[in-house]
């Protein structure tokens, strides 16, 4: 066990002085300055000197994370006009109906299995029914009709058609110019 954790945290040490972003790695410049110059400036000076570069860094960083700041929120406004369209809507209320519809089933067949554990089996087999009755009842209305989203989905599957048909017609376009490419010209009788 101490020789795992050990082997890690070399593997840690060596790996943070190996990373170009330590201020120990192998390649770091030093950027010294005369030791006159430091001595000529007041510390005041070099104190705004520094709080100018740390500004600049902190306004670069900002920059650079700007951008996917501005990635998120297009999605956030996708989605909420997606649930503003009508068959985002219609969806929703389809599956909330067919759950409620679900719910009641479970709620029968508790209430049956309640009635059995009181000795009401009689009582308890009429409500199994019932709870069987309307999951087919549920089945058959589910394979009847198609949920609302189908629409959608078929206007992407009549835009696939169409980008299929283009598609196979610049295919044949483009067999025609190589074939008329590959065509040797008419020869000239010289």
């Amino acid at each position: 066990m101490k020789s795992t954790l050990t082997a890690i945290l070399v593997i840690l040490v060596l790996a943070s002085l190996l990373s170009k972003d330590s201020p120990i790695a192998l390649e770091t410049s030093v950027k010294a300055e005369p030791a006159a110059r430091v001595s000529e400036e007041s510390m005041a000076q070099a104190i705004d000197r520094y709080l100018e570069a740390e500004a600049e860094r902190k306004e670069s960083r900002a920059q650079a994370r700007r951008p996917e700041r501005g990635r998120t929120q297009p999605r956030r406004q996708q989605t909420q006009e997606r649930q503003r369209e009508p068959h985002y809507v219609m969806q929703r209320e389809h599956e909330r109906h067919v759950d409620q519809q679900r719910h009641r089933i479970l709620k029968l067949h508790a209430v049956a299995e309640q009635l059995q554990d009181t000795g009401l089996p009689e009582l308890a087999e009429q409500v199994h029914r019932k709870a069987d009755e309307q999951h087919q009842l549920l089945q058959q209305q589910l394979e009847r009709m198609p949920p609302p989203e189908q629409g959608f989905h078929r206007e992407v599957q009549e835009s696939l058609q169409q980008l299929r048909h283009e598609i196979h017609e610049l295919k044949r376009e483009v067999h025609e110019l190589k074939k008329a490419l590959t065509e040797p010209g008419p020869k000239s009788d010289s």
